[in-house]
């Protein structure tokens, strides 16, 4: 997973759990908020972006992967993000992270990689976590972002659907 590191991180405050759109149609006004720091006035902190993109899945692709039909770029994997977060959490230069999201969803071992890895974060270094969706966060996606300190959505992007889940088929004789 890439990241990019940028200055002018909007420091946060309680996970509220409230989600909200940019407002403007500018794609992304919410999201230069936070990049761009018009919420914090301190210059000097940084902010790791983590896109979360396509296909969230597990570990790697194989024959078995529910990703697998599709290249690298349109896949994200979960523990990679885990992991991601893990090392950013030991740099104490980066003083929060904002969730990229444009994800259909994906596996329920991916995303929750994914949100494991965020309540790590938070939980070893008291540092907020934002989500912001340009697009979608459907399913995983979703599940990905819940425990960020601060989601936000571009002005028509989609979001919801968390666990969606089948009932069972019942089979009458004709």
């Amino acid at each position: 997973g890439a990241i990019a590191i940028v200055g002018g991180f909007a420091v946060g405050s309680g996970n509220d759990g409230s989600y909200e759109t940019s407002g403007d149609g500018s794609g992304g006004a919410g999201f230069g908020d936070v990049v761009r720091g018009s919420l914090n006035d301190d210059g000097d902190n940084k902010l790791a972006i983590v896109p979360v993109t396509g296909i969230i899945d597990s570990l790697s692709l194989s024959a078995n992967s529910p990703a697998g039909w599709f290249a690298d770029e349109f896949v994200t994997f979960g523990y990679t993000v885990k992991q991601t977060l893990a090392a950013l959490a030991e740099d104490s230069e980066v003083k929060g992270v904002l969730l990229l999201l444009n994800t259909p969803g994906g596996t329920i071992n991916g995303a929750k990689a994914i949100s494991d890895g965020v309540a790590a974060y938070q939980k070893a270094t008291g540092r907020p976590v934002y989500a912001f969706v340009e697009s979608i966060s459907a399913s995983g996606g979703m599940w990905s972002m819940a425990g960020a300190d601060r989601s936000i959505a571009d002005e028509g992007a989609l979001g919801g659907s968390i666990r969606v889940r089948m009932g069972n088929w019942v089979y009458k004789d004709a």
